[in-house]
C-alpha cells in the first residue's frame, strides 16, 4: 500500500513525493473571504478571474472554496 505522502509513477516503480501544500497569504484570503461573502459557490470563469488575480492556479481556487463552503455549512 502507498503511504499517505507518496504516490506511484506511472509509468516506472519508482516513487514521487507529493506537491508541498501551498497556504494563500494573508492578502489572498482577505479577497478570497470577501469573494465568498459576496458568492458562496463561484463558476469556473469567475474562479479563474480570481486565481488569475491572486497568482494562484484554478484549481486552488476551486478548492479553497470547496473546503469554506464545508467549513462554512460545518459552523452554521
Amino acid at each position: 500500500a502507498k503511504s499517505p505522502t507518496e504516490e506511484q509513477g506511472e509509468s516506472s516503480g519508482e516513487f514521487k513525493e507529493r506537491r508541498k501544500r501551498s497556504r494563500v497569504s494573508p492578502e489572498q484570503l482577505a479577497v478570497l473571504e470577501a469573494t465568498f461573502a459576496a458568492d458562496r459557490s463561484p463558476n469556473a470563469a469567475r474562479r479563474k478571474e480570481i486565481a488569475d488575480q491572486l497568482g494562484m492556479s484554478e484549481r486552488q481556487a476551486q478548492i479553497w472554496f470547496q473546503n469554506r463552503s464545508r467549513s462554512y455549512s460545518y459552523f452554521a
